[in-house]
């Protein structure tokens, strides 16, 4: 787990004093131990209390800033955040790509809301809302490997494009949700007469429905049986 917490930037107040970035940050923790600063942190302080911990940091940034310096150059302090993490093993790097990975995530949980319309929830008792939340999540788990799956295919077999969009427009990016749109039209029937086995009845699938099933590994010939 990595984030950046916002701070107080406290600048100099006068052409004698330090120059410095002072970040005062607060957050809740379950140990005294510190996390872990993804670098530029001179000195920090650990204060504890029975709930919160506060790390008091000093950041070098360089001069301070004048109205005459601020109009030719950028302070060199200019977007200066730390990051916390309580994953120790991590370099400075892995924990700033850690970071970045961020909007990825919460887009994949975006599908709650979008696709899945989640909400609202007719739901009083605390235990349901959790289970219902949990036959979402792994509802949500499927999307992301089918995907995977496919995209991984497509490259593993240098396809840059599949005509999944209408009028047949590439896809370069499938996501699983246009992939099951696609196969939303196909039906299965189950014609039953007296003293006969059923029989079954599937709508004929199409090249692009063959060569997606190839692809995701489920054979074309059982699929819907």
């Amino acid at each position: 787990m990595c984030h950046a917490i916002p701070g107080r930037c406290d600048t100099p107040s006068g052409p004698n004093d330090q120059d410095h970035l002072s970040i005062d940050l607060l957050y809740e923790t379950a140990s005294a131990t510190p996390p872990v600063f993804a670098g530029l942190v001179h000195r920090r302080e650990l204060l504890t209390s029975s709930q919160w911990s506060v790390i008091a940091s000093s950041v070098a940034v360089g001069p301070a800033r004048t109205p005459a310096t601020s109009k030719r150059s950028p302070a060199p302090g200019d977007g200066v955040f730390p990051l916390v993490t309580n994953d120790r093993t991590l370099s400075e790097l892995e924990l700033l790509h850690a970071y970045k990975r961020q909007p990825l995530i919460e887009k994949r949980f975006a599908q709650l809301k979008t696709d899945f319309e989640v909400a609202p929830v007719w739901l009083k008792d605390v235990g349901r809302i959790e289970a219902l939340l949990g036959v979402y999540f792994f509802a949500l788990l499927a999307e992301a490997l089918l995907e995977r799956q496919l995209r991984q295919a497509m490259e593993r077999e240098g396809i840059e494009a599949l005509p999944m969009y209408p009028e047949g427009r590439p896809c370069r990016r499938p996501t699983a949700r246009r992939l099951i749109d696609l196969f939303e039209p196909i039906q299965r029937h189950e014609l039953h007469q007296p003293g006969q086995p059923p029989t079954t009845l599937i709508t004929e699938l199409s090249p692009l429905h063959r060569r997606l099933l190839r692809l995701l590994g489920v054979p074309a010939t059982n699929y819907g049986r």
